[in-house]
């Protein structure tokens, strides 16, 4: 079709790279390949028994309805609950924590605005940013300091555009999680320059070493925004349900936003958490962590006989292969173990140039289908 004049924004923006790799191995399944997939942060698990059974109650109730555009407000106490002073009116309940996070930087970012993103970041920060009118200005890390910015680093890209930084902690792709001694120092350079943090913690009760993650709810400085949901710790992905945490005045202008971009998150999923939160939490999250910490595990004692040296994630069901060993980036990497030895990865330049030197596997899948991506990637032979 000739002259659409669909939005130039659509020029600027690039697809999800882990969706276009769960794509081209959904096409070589379809030919008959047996492909591993390790691409998309799908949990395995099934929704919590406590959940279901709200589900099924809600339903039953009849509570199919727009709720609140705010959350329903026995949810949003439930979730306040969670943040020491935190009160219901702070939290703005939306259609999971990726539409939060949207949501939050229409509701601060002016045109010509710079967000600061530490990479490795999650792939549509970027992009987010782009669509607001903002620009990111990305922080490069490196492995030799295991990905962790120094607060000198971070100083030098604040200029007087920038508006907010972005902290992906515990971090999607690497399940690396910053130090206390940093989030001290970015939270007090963040109150000197009067820019808002975004903290992106939707791996937050995915942690191997509870001890080592330090949210920012424990900070008092009224411009943080916490972004988290239900879709990892209580496998619920396709429901939808996420939130945010913030000083009042700013939740009322986020879900002023909301109000005409989403209108409600889904009604059952909200109904579905109230009262059962706690029974989540102590009986299916706990078993979910303890099951990926296995894997976790089978997968670092596996990769000690390949050419693959890793990341050991503190959190999250992500780990990062370095694959400089092949002598190729990881856009050509990623096409090469999923065309030659049919493993689904994704290239580590969709998070940031920091880790074109990766590739990121998901471990939220069986022990058996890990082993056998093991023993296929054990067949890699350095080149060059």
């Amino acid at each position: 079709m000739n002259n659409l004049r669909l939005s130039s924004k659509l020029d600027i923006i690039k697809p999800s790279a882990s969706l276009q790799v769960a794509n081209r191995a959904k096409e070589l399944k379809r030919e008959g390949r047996d492909i591993v997939d390790l691409s998309l942060g799908q949990p395995d698990f099934p929704v919590p028994e406590s959940i279901k059974t709200g589900l099924f109650t809600a339903l039953e109730e009849n509570k199919t309805g727009y709720t609140e555009s705010q959350g329903v407000l026995e949810l949003r106490k439930e979730i306040a609950a969670q943040y020491k002073g935190v009160k219901a009116e702070q939290i703005v309940v939306c259609s999971g924590c990726k539409l939060g996070i949207y949501l939050t930087l229409e509701a601060i970012v002016d045109p010509g605005d710079e967000v600061v993103l530490i990479e490795p970041f999650w792939v549509s920060y970027v992009h987010m940013v782009t669509l607001c009118g903002g620009k990111s200005v990305n922080l490069k890390t490196s492995k030799h300091k295991g990905f962790i910015p120094s607060i000198d680093e971070l100083k030098a890209l604040i200029s007087d555009k920038t508006k907010a930084i972005i902290l992906n902690n515990p971090n999607n792709p690497g399940g690396i999680m910053l130090p206390k001694e940093l989030l001290d120092q970015i939270v007090e350079l963040a109150k000197e320059h009067q820019l808002f943090i975004i903290a992106d913690e939707i791996y937050s009760d995915i942690l191997f070493d509870k001890n080592s993650f330090h949210s920012l709810c424990h900070y008092d400085y009224e411009r943080i925004i916490i972004t988290n949901g239900f879709s990892k710790n209580f496998a619920m992905t396709g429901l939808r349900l996420g939130y945010i945490v913030a000083h009042s005045e700013i939740a009322a202008a986020i879900n002023k936003l909301h109000q005409h971009v989403g209108t409600c998150a889904p009604s059952i999923a909200q109904y579905s958490i109230i009262g059962n939160m706690e029974e989540a939490y102590e009986v299916d999250v706990q078993t979910m962590v303890s099951t990926y910490k296995r894997r976790r595990d089978l997968l670092i004692e596996g990769f000690k006989n390949t050419i693959f040296s890793i990341i050991i994630p503190q959190a999250t069901f992500y780990m990062l292969l370095d694959i400089s060993k092949l002598g190729m980036k990881s856009l050509e990497a990623s096409s090469y173990l999923l065309e030659e030895f049919g493993v689904a990865t994704v290239p580590g330049i969709a998070f940031g140039e920091s880790i074109d030197d990766y590739v990121r596997i998901s471990f939220a899948t069986s022990e058996k289908v890990l082993q056998k991506a093991i023993e296929r990637l054990s067949e890699v032979k350095a080149i060059g």
